[in-house]
């Protein structure tokens, strides 16, 4: 039975689990005879502390422990030294310490923990600033194979204790290249990989590429439709040369295996078989991770089942799992794809349209395939199963989009007495169209209006060019961006105080949804000594504005009072793929500067075509395509509908001391 489990889900070529497990060497330790193991006394030893190990069966100075160690750890064809340690026996017993470690910030406070001998065997605990690290290996001969992890779910790593002739680690290089990656790499573009694959892990089982060679040799033979007695032979042969490098790779190669085929019918029994066996290594006792890893396995094997009670039994399990992780990308997809392979096309076309609309998440998923078996898009599947007119069909995913971006957000709104006298929230989002982090900061403020609508606080967002054009930018935004000295997208201010880093894809916006709208709930019931009116008549197209505020105290003495003005609702397709964008500032009437405070009094009157705004708009557009060699694909329409803003800001401190905003103005036909 294996003794502790971790594991880690990411997605990668494969979008597998990476699942881990490591054998603690301690007296006692479950499924181990303690009679093999002593424990050292290096707990939170020093960098030029030693550690005792165990006594071992080797009496003279030949030990082959003896001498000086590199960690290396791996990474596709790379490998990086860690620490140096240096190794020796001393009356029988071996005696350890750490010599040096590479010179990386990420290291900078990393401290040894302790060394743990057994025959054979060495457990290397290091303690970072705020984790855990282990490497866990075995010796044959000159070198020490075994895995590197975090405790806490970070994959296990192959890694090596290599010897090494360094006195320090002072000036080796960080990133070097694993020895023969031109064989393996000459393997994989061979006319008969499989055949080349196979060789390069029988001629080199020391080497840390032999599991990317594995893993590349099973797709291949999936890819291949080998028989599945063949593959039977491969991955046997796969688990015995990875067990020279520790059990925690076993469990990786295991889990390898069942993302790989256990979608495949013609390999369910290989399927079966591996789940079984993952099983007995767990053991009685699984951790909570582990528990949770094995029912996700159960489910889609039952999904993938022909027999329809197993089937609905794998249906519920994915749902629930679903339930738990909305953008748990590889197993929605497997959901859509048993829907579909069971005719029931609306529930499929329900999760393929949510995964086509939602900003990111099209290009985050993996080939999917059409009805002919060919990999396609998610977009290209949705538009296959909807049945509505070709015409109709952005309308459409509009409306998926409107339904489920703000998902998370809580279905009964918060009863929330407005005290006279309060300060108005004013929150500034610097964002843009072609930022994919500004997501996750564009929704989860979305879903905050959506939850405290107006008049509770006040939302507008600025539009840069960052990282590319963006049609919705007016140079006012810009003006406003260098006012908070901004220097990238996103960027959130609160009342005029910057936020933290509220970025992200769309797969974090539910996070920094759950961050933001505390913060601006508790702001709600703040109370200002600064009274802000604000009048503003619209005839025709012509705003006319009237802005007058009050009680600014003295000490103030860089108070001022500006205007905004803002269009409620755009739709436009962005680069990031957010369809529609509120509250987009469109114009700061009065001028970006504002008008300064005297004696605690500041008032402000002015009139605003709208047609003249329009025309300036598009004339700066037309401009900067002109000027900075940016081309816009998209032109924003003509304001039809307005809402005007009145704050007023301290530039000493930034802090914005009241806002006011006005009723939705519409231009009459």
């Amino acid at each position: 039975m294996i003794c502790s489990f971790h594991f880690l889900r990411h997605a990668d070529k494969y979008l597998r689990l990476a699942v881990f497990c490591s054998l603690i060497f301690v007296a006692g330790g479950c499924g181990n005879d303690s009679s093999d193991v002593e424990q050292s006394e290096t707990a939170n030893v020093d960098l030029s502390q030693l550690a005792d190990g165990a006594k071992t069966d080797e009496q003279d100075s030949d030990s082959p422990w003896n001498g000086r160690w590199e960690l290396m750890l791996s990474s596709h064809t790379r490998q990086s030294p860690m620490i140096l340690l240096q190794i020796e026996e001393r009356a029988g017993h071996l005696q350890a310490r750490m010599l040096d470690k590479a010179p990386s910030p990420e290291l900078e406070k990393l401290k040894l923990a302790g060394i743990y001998f057994r025959k054979n065997g060495i457990l290397v605990a290091l303690q970072s600033e705020e984790k855990k690290l282990s490497f866990e290996g075995t010796l044959h001969k000159d070198i020490v194979l075994g895995s590197f992890y975090s405790e806490g779910g970070i994959s296990p790593a192959p890694a090596r204790l290599i010897k090494s002739s360094n006195f320090n680690l002072q000036g080796v290089e960080l990133q070097q290249v694993i020895e023969h990656t031109k064989e393996y790499e000459a393997a994989v573009a061979a006319p008969d990989p499989i055949a080349a694959l196979d060789q390069f892990i029988k001629e080199y089982p020391d080497n840390p590429l032999i599991f990317s060679a594995g893993f590349n040799m099973l797709a291949k033979a999936i890819e291949k439709k080998t028989p599945a007695d063949q593959l039977i032979k491969m991955t046997e042969q796969m688990k015995k040369t990875a067990r020279r490098w520790g059990d925690s790779l076993i469990i990786k190669i295991y889990v390898e295996m069942l993302e790989q085929l256990i979608e495949k019918p013609a390999y369910r029994e290989i399927v079966v078989k591996n789940f079984g066996e993952i099983n007995k290594l767990v053991g009685n006792a699984p951790t909570d991770a582990v528990k949770n890893l094995l029912f996700e396995f159960q489910a889609r094997i039952d999904l993938a089942d022909t027999d329809k009670e197993k089937q609905k039994a794998g249906e519920a399990a994915v749902k629930q799992i679903i339930k738990k992780n909305h953008f748990y990308l590889k197993i929605v997809i497997t959901l859509a794809e048993y829907y579909e392979r069971n005719g029931e096309t609306k529930q499929a076309l329900e999760i393929y349209s949510r995964l086509a609309a939602l900003p990111g998440v099209a290009s985050a998923v993996r080939s999917i395939k059409s009805a002919t078996g060919e990999p396609v898009d998610v977009i290209k599947k949705t538009r296959f199963l909807w049945n509505g007119k070709e015409a109709d069909f952005e309308k459409y995913l509009d409306e998926v989009y409107q339904k489920e971006a703000f998902s998370f957000i809580e279905k009964e709104k918060p009863k929330i007495e407005l005290r006279k006298g309060r300060r108005v929230t004013l929150v500034e989002l610097f964002t843009g169209s072609a930022c994919q982090p500004c997501v996750a900061a564009d929704i989860a403020l979305g879903g905050v209006e959506k939850t405290l609508p107006v008049p509770e606080f006040i939302a507008v967002r600025y539009h840069q060019h960052i990282p590319g054009p963006d049609p919705l930018t007016v140079s006012s935004g810009e003006a406003r961006f260098g006012y908070y000295g901004g220097q990238g997208t996103p960027l959130m201010a609160i009342n005029g105080r910057q936020t933290g880093n509220v970025g992200g894809l769309i797969f974090h916006a539910q996070a920094q949804y759950q961050g933001l709208y505390p913060r601006i709930e508790n702001l709600i019931s703040q109370i200002s000594l600064v009274n802000l009116d604000l009048e503003v008549s619209l005839d025709k197209s012509v705003l006319k504005i009237h802005a007058k505020a009050d009680g600014i105290p003295e000490l103030r003495k860089d108070a001022k009072l500006r205007l905004l003005i803002v269009d409620p609702h755009l739709r436009y397709i962005a680069g990031n793929g957010v369809r529609f964008h509120e509250m987009v500032v469109r114009d700061m009437p009065g001028g970006q500067e504002g008008v300064l405070a005297s004696q605690g009094k500041a008032e402000v009157k002015v009139e605003r075509s709208l047609l003249e705004l329009q025309s300036e708009i598009i004339k700066g557009l037309k401009s900067i395509e002109e000027n900075r060699g940016m081309k816009f694909n998209f032109l924003p329409p003509e304001l039809k509908q307005v809402h005007v803003i009145a704050f007023v800001q301290d530039d000493g401190t930034h802090e914005i001391l009241q806002s006011a905003i006005s009723p939705l103005l519409t231009v009459s036909p």
